[in-house]
């Protein structure tokens, strides 16, 4: 899916699990990915988006997209992410 640069430019941005969430076993990701193609990001959002990842607007070229759910749905996600490479 990358045209020479690696995965350095998909990242994940942040994992929250705030008091309130964490009572009810709730939790959010962040994902984040630039310097993308127009086939690239068209097949990243397909891909994120059958991996239930919401999306945010942004420029041509980036994906912003959160996941937001209980651990036992989002940290999977995380970890398909990570083995496709996606870093902190």
């Amino acid at each position: 899916m990358s045209h020479g640069h690696g995965n350095e430019h998909r990242r994940l941005m942040g994992f929250y699990n705030a008091a309130k969430w964490a009572m009810e076993g709730r939790c959010y990701l962040d994902v984040y990915a630039d310097d993308l193609n127009e086939e690239e990001e068209e097949q990243l959002r397909r891909h994120l988006e059958d991996l239930g990842i919401n999306f945010d607007v942004s420029e041509k070229g980036i994906v912003k997209g959160y996941f937001e759910g209980t651990y036992d749905k989002v940290f999977p996600v995380m970890r398909q992410l990570l083995k496709e490479g996606w870093s902190w």
